[in-house]
């Protein structure tokens, strides 16, 4: 085989110039992602993404071309982060109790917004197409079938109740969601993520396991 002559190497130093677009991709749509979890999707405008990331709004338009695509890829690149770092938890060799109270504990304390999620889709919903939409709800899916699956495992094993598994995936992540938007009530203010996550277990757990205490 006839060897490629060493005088086709790149230099070393210099990275690829497809390197550069992605890191900038990247940083839009993670910039992207923050402020319409923060502000909402009629209020964040395709400026204010430039202007945070610091390229032209016509770098932003390059990538994704109308809001809407931005708004989609921002979202499922952040659901996409979500359910990876949720199945590196859900993998730990530790019961089905603990790991539920840690992806809690993560979620609270790094949620960082005030709005809903589901509010913040819902007011998006009417300028995005059908295609975007599904590819919304498929990324979003891909969190609920991973913890789906772990429920799944555990009543196997006898460790919750012997219920549909994919009513404990919703029910969990809908009291997540629940006890994130508590976070930020005038009245509770004192309450800490990492005491509320507690409460948010034992009260799931209280339902869901064999035993009611939080391990």
């Amino acid at each position: 085989m006839k060897r490629v002559s060493s005088t086709w190497k790149k230099s070393p130093g210099r990275p690829p110039a497809h390197a550069k677009e992605v890191a900038t991709s990247e940083k839009i749509l993670q910039v992207a992602a923050d402020l319409f979890m923060a502000q909402g999707f009629e209020s964040v405008t395709v400026d204010a993404v430039a202007r945070e990331c610091q390229v032209t709004k016509a770098t932003v338009y390059y990538y994704y071309a109308t809001k809407a695509a931005l708004f989609t890829a921002a979202v499922i690149r952040l659901m996409d982060s979500i359910a990876q770092k949720t199945q590196a938890i859900l993998d730990r060799d530790e019961p089905l109790q603990q790991r539920l109270l840690l992806i809690a504990k993560i979620r609270l304390m790094t949620g960082g917004t005030r709005l809903d999620f589901d509010m913040v889709l819902h007011e998006a919903d009417l300028s995005l197409n059908e295609e975007q939409r599904q590819a919304m709800h498929d990324a979003e899916q891909e969190l609920t079938n991973r913890i789906m699956r772990a429920f799944a495992e555990a009543i196997e094993k006898g460790q919750v109740k012997p219920l549909s598994a994919h009513f404990y995936a919703l029910a969990y992540l809908t009291l997540l969601n629940s006890f994130h938007m508590r976070l930020f009530n005038e009245l509770e203010k004192a309450v800490t993520a990492d005491n509320l996550a507690v409460t948010m277990m034992d009260f799931f757990w209280s339902g869901a396991g064999i035993s009611s205490s939080v391990v």
